[in-house]
């Protein structure tokens, strides 16, 4: 049975400058339990690497499915995802520079890149905020 998870933002506002703000529930897993303890103290580290799809940042995905996969312990996050670059393609040339211009990058489903499940890659912990239980 697939689960269902929400397109539509959790929180929005719009600014006095048109500027669409939107806070999203979104999902985060490790394959550590340990990791745990130093996740709630201290935050998340940010994936460093050449060997990742969109370059460095934390991923996440709105997909509960997508991110199970990388681990047993998920945590439910608000995530404000700032402006945002679709990437749909390896050869794209932002695909792993977007961070001096954007605050996060998305790949959609299906689109060969992330398999068949979509995942964001955001820049900055900051942007990310675990979801309390009793939410």
């Amino acid at each position: 049975m697939a689960l269902i998870f929400s397109t539509d933002a959790a929180w929005g506002q719009t600014t006095k400058s048109g500027f669409r703000q939107k806070v999203f529930v979104m999902y985060h897993s490790t394959n550590d339990p340990r990791n745990v303890s130093n996740i709630l103290n201290y935050g998340f580290n940010i994936s460093k690497g050449s060997h990742l799809l969109l370059g460095d940042g934390l991923y996440v995905s709105r997909d509960i499915e997508k991110t199970v996969r990388y681990g047993p312990v998920c945590f439910k996050l608000l995530v404000y995802l700032g402006k945002t670059l679709g990437v749909e393609k390896w050869q794209d040339p932002m695909r792993k520079a977007w961070q001096e211009e954007y605050s996060s990058a998305w790949v959609p489903p299906d689109c060969g890149l992330g398999g068949r499940k979509e995942m964001t890659c955001v820049k900055s912990s900051a942007q990310v905020r675990i979801r309390p239980l009793y939410q």
